[in-house]
């Protein structure tokens, strides 16, 4: 049974997936599984799965029609079978020390999320504008409850910046939004993460490239800005289940939230 399952959601992204596959086998930890889920890509991206599936056991490849972000990695979370669980986005790729990092703090910690910073990648100028400084510096190299913490819920999403412990995930019922075409189903999955949460850890180090200049990306294109909406909505109803202390300090968590997310 491998330590960690990576999640790999696939859709068209013949251009960057090679660079993403190398990064991830090329770990100094090699205790993982490679869950790679083609959401029915049209170009040659399923050819390219299917050719590393061939040349590296650690990789579990499913296929199935174009469903959408949320499904597919909620088809990745029902496969998973590691005590701990990472996501790594196709067109982004990881340092060779990523995920070794991450597992020794998880472990150190007892956590059930650890979360790192990542650097703004474009293809012209390498690392883009360097580290993403997401966190306070007060928070590094300490165990925190987030919910605690309202600075915690303006970093950025970077849901693939971070480790799981599975049973937390599945303990407090934590899935992605399914919302039919949506995009953005990072946000809901990250606040309910950090509101979920009893210990997270934050390393400081960059350890993920995020690449920016993915013109194919949800960011870039305006027919999808109003998923954000139905992700706000999502949180919503989450917080409605919550009991009156809980809801008395999450509607404030996602005021803030809202406001940074609109502008952006």
């Amino acid at each position: 049974m491998p330590e960690i399952s990576i999640i790999v959601p696939v859709y068209n992204v013949e251009v960057f997936l090679r660079q993403c596959l190398d990064s991830l086998l090329a770990q100094t930890f090699r205790d993982f599984e490679l869950i790679c889920i083609n959401d029915g890509s049209t170009d040659s991206s399923l050819d390219i799965l299917e050719e590393y599936a061939a040349a590296d056991g650690r990789i579990r490849l499913f296929s199935k029609e174009n469903e959408g972000y949320g499904k597919t990695m909620n088809l990745g979370l029902s496969e998973a079978r590691a005590p701990y669980v990472g996501i790594v986005e196709s067109d982004d790729f990881v340092k060779k020390e990523m995920f070794g990092t991450l597992y020794g703090a998880i472990r150190e910690n007892r956590a059930d999320v650890v979360k790192c910073n990542f650097y703004k990648y474009t293809a012209g100028s390498g690392e883009g504008n360097g580290p993403s400084p997401e966190y306070p510096d007060w928070v590094y190299g300490k165990v925190v409850e987030p919910i605690g913490c309202p600075e915690l819920y303006l970093a950025n999403s970077s849901i693939w910046a971070a480790l799981y412990d599975r049973r937390f995930l599945e303990e407090n019922g934590i899935r992605f939004n399914e919302t039919p075409g949506g995009s953005f189903q990072d946000i809901s999955f990250q606040f309910r993460v950090l509101s979920s949460a009893r210990r997270m850890t934050v390393i400081q180090d960059a350890l993920l490239y995020y690449r920016t200049d993915n013109m194919m990306s949800s960011v870039h294109s305006p027919y999808k800005i109003y998923c954000i909406c139905d992700e706000m909505h999502a949180i919503e109803d989450y917080i409605r289940e919550q009991d009156g202390e809980r809801q008395e300090i999450l509607w404030p968590r996602l005021a803030r939230r809202k406001y940074y997310d609109y502008r952006w």
